[in-house]
This record gives C-alpha cells, sequence and structure tokens, in this order.
C-alpha cells in the first residue's frame, strides 16, 4: 500500500470513533467540547507593568478579582531600597535587576488590598482588587 493510500484511509475513518477513555478528551458525545465553553475556561491573566524610579509608578493598580495577574516590574534607578520587591501577604519575595523586567505570577485574589513593597519597606504599592 502506498503512503498516499494509507493517508487516504486514515482520513476516511469513521467520525464517531470513540476516543479512548484514559485520553482526556474534552469533547463530548453531543459533539461540545469543554474547550470551547467560555464560562467554564479559566480567567485570562491580568498584565499589569510598574516602573520602580524613586518609588513605584504607578503606585496603586487595578485587578479584577477571580482572575490570576501578571505584574511585570522594569527598575530603571540603582538604590539599594529599590533592588527588590516584596508581596508580604504572598510570600513573595523578588530581585529587581536594574534594568531588566522582572514578571511575578500571583494566583486570582479575593477583592481587597495585595500591598507590596521594597526589602526594607520604605517603597509602597499595592493591587486593589475588584
Amino acid at each position: 500500500m502506498k503512503i498516499a493510500d494509507r493517508f487516504r484511509s486514515l482520513l476516511s475513518t469513521r467520525s464517531d470513533t470513540k476516543a479512548p477513555e484514559s485520553g482526556g478528551s474534552c469533547c463530548h458525545a453531543d459533539g461540545s467540547c469543554e474547550r470551547t465553553a467560555g464560562a467554564s475556561g479559566p480567567a485570562p491573566t491580568q498584565q499589569l507593568e510598574v516602573t520602580v524610579e524613586k518609588g513605584y509608578r504607578p503606585a496603586r493598580l487595578t485587578a479584577s478579582a477571580g482572575a490570576p495577574v501578571r505584574i511585570t516590574f522594569l527598575r530603571s534607578e540603582t538604590s539599594g531600597c529599590s533592588k527588590e520587591v516584596v508581596f508580604p501577604g504572598l510570600g513573595i519575595r523578588r530581585a529587581l535587576p536594574t534594568g531588566e523586567r522582572v514578571s511575578i505570577d500571583l494566583p486570582p485574589q479575593a477583592a481587597g488590598l495585595v500591598p507590596f513593597t521594597c526589602g526594607m519597606g520604605m517603597m509602597k504599592g499595592g493591587i486593589e482588587v475588584r
């Protein structure tokens, strides 16, 4: 059998063939698919950006409750105080090298304030989750 004939044979396989039980298929017998069911999918990640130069700019950000957040810091100064960022309530502490973008992924949050500070606690910022 030629290769082209094998492909035709594979393509003409019956469409009602079931996926293996352990295959983890997201499709159902009625033709619906979990991946396309908008309400059942995870919320998209919210993207926030902060410049670190004589403080956080902006110092107050907003995000929607229940969705993950990726906050990217760009430190454009060399002050020792701004060399790291701390999210005290989440147990997150990250170095902020000068001139490099550092992204931090936060899990979905409930409504409220998610504060962040410099390593010394002198520079303050926060994400207002609504």
